[in-house]
This record gives C-alpha cells, structure tokens and sequence, in this order.
C-alpha cells in the first residue's frame, strides 16, 4: 500500500515518532512517501521581505508572513503531495499544523486519513 507520512513540525519527540514510523512502514515492505512540513514551516516562517532603510543606510527588513500565513502555505503543499502520490493512507503524526479544511478535502477524495495523537495536554 502506497503511504504518506506527514511529518508533525517540530524537531523534538514527535520527529522521532515520525521517523520511527517511516522506517517500521518501510520495513514492513510499504510504500512510503513523507511530507516535509518541518522544513516547509521554516522556510515560510523565516522569509524577510525588505521594507526599507534605516537613518544610517542599513536594510530594513520585516517577516513576510504571518504565523498563521506560513503555516497554510507550508500545510497546502501537503494537497500537492496527495495528488501527486495518490496515497491510500495519509498518516499525520500529531497534526499541530494541519488546518481541518485539508482533512475535509482528502477525505472527500476517498483517502484513508489517520492521525497519531501523541502529545497529552
């Protein structure tokens, strides 16, 4: 069965279960695919435009989105994936970034949705 692993975001413990998790599926002789949101929120988090200078000549810069913009923008590219791959299981583990309207489309299209709930409050 053709998976996709959707890396949770952060780089502390839920990163392991996500690499845990993709080494058990592939041992078990799976076909799996993973999602970088780890690296797709850092780089739409961290993207400066630049909005001037200041009085001594030097560059002004500020974010270029919000935390909720960069946040959609890397969690959209999970759509492209789904589509490009075809997944007949998409696995979140956790889904601290993962907006509800996605969930909402994959499983309009027929795909198996589970997420792995790790963390307890």
């Amino acid at each position: 069965m053709r998976w996709l692993v959707v890396h949770p975001g952060p780089s502390f413990s839920v990163a392991d279960m996500h690499t845990g998790w993709v080494e058990a599926l592939r041992a078990l002789g799976e076909d799996v695919y993973t999602y970088n949101l780890d690296d797709r929120l850092l780089f739409y988090d961290s993207t400066m435009i630049k909005v001037g200078e200041d009085a001594d000549g030097s560059d002004v810069f500020r974010k270029a989105l919000s935390r909720e913009q960069a946040i959609q923008l890397a969690a959209n590219g999970i759509l492209s994936a789904c589509y490009r791959i075809w997944p007949g299981v998409i696995l979140f583990i956790s889904a601290f970034f993962t907006p509800p309207q996605l969930l909402d489309i994959m499983r309009a299209r027929g795909h198996k949705i589970v997420l792995l709930h790790s963390e307890a409050p």
